[in-house]
Order: C-alpha cells, then sequence, then structure tokens
C-alpha cells in the first residue's frame, strides 16, 4: 500500500474536497427544522469519517482479483497458515489504510475549528473499524465469486449508490421527507453515519450508537465468515 501512494493520496484527498467545495453551501441550513447542530463540521466531518471507511472496503475486491490474476492467490496452495488468517491479511491491511487516512483528515478538518473529545473519538474509531470489515470481507467475498473486474464494477455501483444517498453522509436524513427517513432505514450505512454524529456531539444515550454495534458486530463476523468460506475454496 505504501508503495502506492496515489492510493492513500486520493483516500484522504478526496474528503478534503468535499469539505472545501461542498461543506460551505451547507450553512444555508443552520436553522432548517430538522438539521440537527448550528455547527456544520459537527455533522459534515463524521459523514465524511464514515465515507473513506466505506470506500476504503468496497473497491478492496479490485484488488483481490489483480491477486487472483497475477497467481498470488495460487501460491496459498502450499500455505500451512489457516485460510481466515490469510483472508485477515487483506482486511487488516484495508483497516490500517483506512485509520491512517481517517486520522489525517480529523488532523486536518482541526484547522478548520474541528474538535471532538478522546471519548467519542475512540468510539468513532470502533465504529469505523466494524464498518470497515464489514465492507472489505463483503466486497472481497464479491471479488472471488466474480472473478472479472468488468462484472464487478457495476455491481458495485448499484451497491455505492444507493447506499451513500439513504445514508445521509452528505446531508442529515432529518432533512428528509418522512417516506425517506423510512427507506434510509434500511441502509446499514445510515446507522453508521447516525452513530459518528452523535459520538461527535457526545450524545453517548443516542440509540443509534447502541443499534450500529447491535447491527455491525454480527454483521462483520458473518461477512468475514461467508468470505473466508469462498476463500477456503479459491485457496484449497
Amino acid at each position: 500500500t505504501f508503495r502506492n501512494p496515489v492510493y492513500l493520496s486520493m483516500g484522504i484527498g478526496t474528503p478534503i474536497l468535499y469539505l472545501f467545495l461542498f461543506a460551505p453551501l451547507l450553512k444555508n441550513f443552520v436553522g432548517f427544522q430538522g438539521f440537527p447542530t448550528e455547527n456544520i463540521f459537527e455533522v459534515f466531518i463524521p459523514g465524511m469519517a464514515v465515507m473513506i471507511a466505506f470506500f476504503s472496503g468496497l473497491f478492496s475486491g479490485w484488488g483481490m482479483i489483480d491477486e487472483l490474476r497475477s497467481g498470488v492467490i495460487e501460491r496459498f496452495y502450499v500455505s500451512p497458515c489457516s485460510r481466515g488468517a490469510l483472508l485477515g491479511g487483506f482486511v487488516l491491511r484495508d483497516l490500517c489504510s483506512m485509520l491512517l487516512q481517517v486520522t489525517a483528515f480529523l488532523m486536518f478538518s482541526t484547522l478548520f475549528g474541528y474538535k471532538i473529545s478522546f471519548m467519542s473519538l475512540l468510539l468513532l474509531y470502533a465504529v469505523l473499524s466494524l464498518l470497515l470489515i464489514t465492507v472489505s470481507s463483503f466486497a472481497n467475498g464479491l471479488g472471488l465469486l466474480v472473478r472479472r473486474s468488468d462484472i464487478l464494477a457495476p455491481i458495485v455501483q448499484g451497491i455505492n449508490l444507493p447506499t451513500m444517498l439513504l445514508s445521509g453522509v452528505l446531508l442529515p436524513m432529518s432533512l428528509a421527507p418522512f417516506w425517506l427517513k423510512i427507506i434510509a432505514h434500511s441502509s446499514p450505512m445510515f446507522y453508521a453515519v447516525e452513530a459518528a454524529r452523535a459520538l461527535q456531539m457526545a450524545d453517548y444515550g443516542n440509540p443509534y450508537i447502541f443499534y450500529c454495534f447491535l447491527l455491525f458486530l454480527p454483521l462483520s463476523v458473518f461477512t468475514f465468515l461467508w468470505t473466508t468460506t469462498l476463500f477456503k475454496k479459491a485457496v484449497v
């Protein structure tokens, strides 16, 4: 990953561009009914952190396809290491990369007056880590299933667009009409975004924090075990 600095730089640069070019538009929403705070960065920056975690995992399927094509996965045939540990290496790489990007983004955001308590930051990292493990495991599983970039691309885009629109990453879903709020609850990422914003405001009693952990703890385990099963078939 460090030998490919373009990946890391774009992962950090994209949310920074949003911070410069999109966040100022939210100032006109302050005071609207449904806008949760008078500080736009308390809404926008946690959403961007979730977006970094989501994208860091979602596009890992292409890396798995490249590993299959280049013969790396085939070389694992002779390894005595457990197949779950081998897959865990891919997920752990994505996790470390994501945490590095989020940390750099949050440090840059302090230039805009952004602040977060230490306890909220730790819990935010936990939320982002569970999201990353879930999405990265799922994306790697898709890569093992389809094994072709031209097939994976439309599937990922088909997942990406509705998930992003329903999550409230850019604008809080509290501004949405009632019917859209109901549909948004079908998106797992919605709970991560709501939990991240509640943690930003140190609202530890917010039920979305509990819902987020209740959802992603078993979901991360399930997706990892599912992908491990696929990985075992690929690495006999």
